[in-house]
């Protein structure tokens, strides 16, 4: 079961896919999209110390030939999965590493249709592209929720805390408001 979880910054968010997660019995891999940077060691460590003991963590390294490798590998070995800040993870992606959107989407195509189809229950965690800059982040954020949105048994919008069940139109429509 995929369920996307979308919500503004600081929103609350993280928190609600972390309960929703730990609610499903079997273990779990955390996947995190941050870079173990000085300037996230506040948010970092925050949501670490939220997190069950009993969770792996998965740490994405901004390759996405890599990081499918690693996100398949922990689909295989866990039953629960946690994936947080997608729109992050694309920023890094196309500014950083100056991958190619086209190229990037067929990778999220692969992980989202692994997602639809993973036995267990996999949370994924973003926000709508209201607060990104960058054009060509945007595109490729907007055609990431598409695909996810399509493959998701459940969205749920997260405000000030509150969860709100969405359908995929909702969500893109959230997209194109910036």
């Amino acid at each position: 079961m995929l369920t996307l979880v979308i919500g503004e910054p600081n929103s609350g968010k993280s928190e609600f896919a972390e309960s929703l997660i730990a609610s499903y019995a079997g273990p779990t891999a955390y996947i995190g999209t941050l870079p173990d940077l000085h300037m996230f060691d506040k948010r970092i460590q925050r949501h670490r110390l939220r997190r069950p003991s009993s969770w792996d963590l998965v740490e994405l390294v901004g390759n996405p030939h890599v990081d499918t490798r690693l996100i398949s590998s922990a689909m295989d070995q866990y039953q629960n999965i946690l994936l947080d800040g997608l729109a992050f993870y694309v920023l890094q992606l196309l500014s950083v590493f100056e991958f190619e959107p086209s190229e990037f989407a067929k990778h999220i195509r692969e992980l989202a249709k692994d997602f639809s189809r993973h036995p267990g229950k996999v949370v994924v965690v973003d926000q709508p592209v209201t607060h990104i800059r960058c054009e060509k982040t945007v595109e490729a954020v907007q055609g990431l929720h598409l695909i996810l949105a399509r493959q998701a048994d459940e969205i749920q919008l997260i405000s000030e805390s509150l969860s709100t069940t969405i359908q995929a139109c909702h969500l893109l429509e959230l997209d194109r408001h910036r």
